[in-house]
């Protein structure tokens, strides 16, 4: 693995992450945020900031825009780092900010709380947008008795937002209209590293080493992993693979297939000391921030790369780069190199054979420092010294012992003499089965009857022999594709997958279930159901087909909804059947969604109430998306009661704050208005008993104001 040192800082980096896509952003504790050019390992641009010092709990590069964000407590502050100006100040009251997280393509900030709180904030504005997550996960009461809450993990991706705090709960709910809402409760133990491996399942890992993958789906099942490292701070899908890098605060990292749910290795890559944070800055190139302030650039390797080397004939270093990298073992390039070689170490052997000139044999050795292949050298050489005894062997129909000394001294099998055995094998074998069919099962035993020793064809021959009835009976019933004889004689011998026949039948079912599913997404229900009644012949497909006959009858659902223009009904049917997403009519009302979202938070901000329920109409009251629906309308009644106070219109505040507390109870937001209304008035508002008692996050649904 190519590995070079890119930069050395003499301060402590504070952080470190992606800037408007081509850069890397620094902070520094020296007051100092420095622009990096990653490819050039270059110093671009320098920024000095007062505001960078020790009351700084968290930093945050835009991933997409040259913007930053800088916490210091309670206190956001929104930096352009181009102009180098301090864009927007956001004074928030739910304590100590502690970690900052822009979302890419998007005018959102995340941060988190001591308090246990995940909020989401418009970095153009000054307002809170939404309360996405609060932490623990549990009862008010024990809420109360926390002392040392905590946020300690947060990922998103197009759709879904995830964060893990005290107690080691993970947290996810989509973005947009905060529904599916659910909890993880698996780790009882802090979580540091959460990330999306694609659309469809999280991966997360607590601080004594356990990962932990699921689905994105309330009480899915949870695969465990125990790495045996503790602290994991990080977790790194790779691009385009079923890999993901497992970074600990350690000297190492460690390669995860998801896939299989097992650590590939534990030393994939290893360092002089350990690590601090991890960049990729796309699927093969990465850096690495170390605890000695040094920045280390990878070159990891990538299937374009391996292609090169192959196009160029460059088997070896094709080999060198597969064994470095486990991920390229399983490519199409990686079996191309493969064959390579075996075409190589063939015509190597029969040129020897043909010369008797060892010095053929030297094209060989350099591959011996690969570690897969670091025999192949030795053993070519000692097989070819048994070769003599497999010409006498062959001479004298000796089969058994000269395929034993192949098994033995495999090279041998690169040689005339065991090519003439295996088509003589061939034959055999196929004028057996001839003569079966004829029923001439003792003529069958006697062309296989040289064979009947061989160790590696024993298998086939008594599959053939023994079991011939069975044999011809599940060859029938592939033909006839009559599927409970096929179960039944699998059952009893389990080597019949292995025919030809029955891989093609299978392959067929498994394209015939994918169609079934793509008629589902694009709303063809008639074809659908006709596809699901040809296959419910199939019993090992009954659990399967009885999804996709649930799935198909909420699609139809849905579509008639759509029809009558009953919007309500379309969203709480797509909230309550997480597997219609992936329909083309769901992810179209989702963009129509994602517009009055974007729409509505203008309205919020700018405390037009009346334009905001407007917008929604009748789906201001979606019984799955009521918490997101009532973050705008407390948005937009906070916006409304600022501008009041703003514009020295004291009494129209004071009657939207008492409308608020009416509406939503009483919570922190609308406290610290009521604390700024009642020092800028010097007037103590009348609030009764009653309306200092806590309301539920959704009671605004009952209220007749609305």
């Amino acid at each position: 693995m190519q590995q070079t040192k890119c930069l050395q800082f003499r301060r402590d980096v504070f952080e470190i992450n992606t800037l408007d896509k081509h850069f890397i952003a620094l902070a520094s504790s020296s007051q100092n945020i420095k622009i990096i050019d990653p490819y050039k390992c270059k110093v671009l641009h320098n920024i000095y900031s007062e505001l960078l010092c020790e009351k700084t709990t968290a930093v945050a590069f835009h991933p997409t825009q040259e913007i930053m964000a800088l916490a210091n407590e309670s206190t956001l502050f929104i930096l352009d780092t181009t102009h180098r100006n301090i864009m927007q100040t956001i004074s928030t009251h739910e304590g100590t900010i502690d970690m900052l997280l822009f979302l890419e393509n998007t005018p959102y900030l995340i941060c988190s709380t001591q308090n246990g709180r995940v909020l989401q904030y418009r970095y153009e504005g000054k307002s809170q947008i939404s309360r996405l997550c609060s932490f623990p996960y549990s009862t008010t009461a024990i809420k109360k008795q926390i002392k040392n809450n905590y946020i300690s993990a947060i990922a998103h991706n197009s759709e879904y937002l995830a964060c893990s705090g005290y107690g080691g709960a993970v947290t996810l709910l989509k973005f947009h209209s905060h529904a599916k809402k659910f909890t993880f409760e698996v780790s009882k133990s802090r979580v540091n590293a959460l990330a999306f491996l694609d659309d469809k399942r999280v991966i997360f890992a607590n601080v004594e080493g356990t990962l932990f993958t699921a689905k994105l789906r309330k009480n899915a099942a949870i695969t465990q992993t125990n790495t045996l490292q503790r602290d994991i701070a990080q977790i790194l899908p790779l691009p385009h693979s079923h890999y993901a890098l497992i970074v600990s605060k350690s000297d190492t990292i460690m390669l995860f297939d998801y896939k299989k749910n097992k650590i590939v290795t534990k030393n994939f890559l290893s360092f002089d000391v350990p690590l601090k944070k991890v960049i990729l800055l796309n699927a093969s190139e990465m850096l690495v921030a170390l605890i000695d302030n040094s920045i280390v650039k990878l070159f990891l390797g990538n299937q374009a790369t391996l292609k090169q080397q192959l196009e160029a004939g460059n088997i070896l270093e094709a080999l060198e780069l597969i064994e470095v990298n486990p991920m390229l073992q399983e490519t199409p390039e990686a079996k191309e190199a493969e064959e390579l070689y075996k075409k190589l170490y063939s015509k190597t052997v029969l040129h020897f054979l043909k010369t008797n000139n060892k010095e053929v044999l030297e094209v060989l050795q350099p591959y011996s420092k690969l570690k897969n292949k670091k025999n192949d050298y030795k053993n070519l050489l000692l097989s070819l010294e048994n070769y003599p005894k497999l010409q006498i062997f062959y001479k004298e129909h000796k089969y058994a012992l000269a395929y034993a000394l192949c098994e033995k001294f495999s090279t041998l099998q690169h040689t005339p003499e065991y090519q003439m055995l295996e088509e003589h094998y061939k034959k055999s074998f196929t004028l057996a089965q001839k003569q079966l069919l004829l029923g001439r099962l003792q003529q069958a035993k006697e062309l296989l009857e040289p064979f009947t020793t061989v160790h590696s064809k024993r298998s086939m021959m008594q599959l053939l022999l023994r079991q011939n009835k069975e044999f011809l009976a599940f060859l029938k019933a592939v033909s006839e594709k009559d599927y409970d004889k096929i179960n039944t004689l699998l059952q009893k011998n389990p080597n019949f997958q292995e025919i030809p026949s029955y891989i093609a039948l299978y392959t067929q079912i498994e394209d015939d279930l994918n169609r079934l599913k793509k008629q589902i997404d694009k709303g063809e229900i008639s074809k659908a159901m006709n596809m699901i009644k040809e296959l419910q012949k199939i019993s090992s497909l009954k659990q399967e087909l009885h999804s996709l006959y649930k799935q198909a009858l909420e699609a139809k659902k849905l579509l008639h909804y759509y029809e009558k223009e009953n919007f309500k009904e379309c969203y709480e049917t797509l909230d309550e059947n997480p597997e219609l997403e992936s329909m083309q009519l769901a992810q179209l009302l989702e963009k129509h969604w994602n517009k009055l979202i974007d729409k509505g938070e203008m309205y919020a901000l700018e405390g037009n109430i009346k334009a905001l329920k407007e917008t929604f109409g009748e789906l201001l009251h979606i019984s799955t998306r009521r918490n997101k629906i009532g973050d705008l309308l407390r948005l937009s009644f906070h916006s409304k009661i600022k501008q009041g106070l703003h514009q020295r219109n004291y009494r129209a505040a004071e009657n939207l704050i008492y409308s608020y507390i009416d509406i939503f109870g009483m919570d922190s937001e609308i406290k610290q208005l009521m604390n700024g209304f009642e020092k800028v008035t010097q007037t103590k508002l009348a609030i009764t008993f009653n309306q200092q008692k806590h309301k539920e996050r959704n009671s605004w649904i009952y209220s007749e104001i609305l």
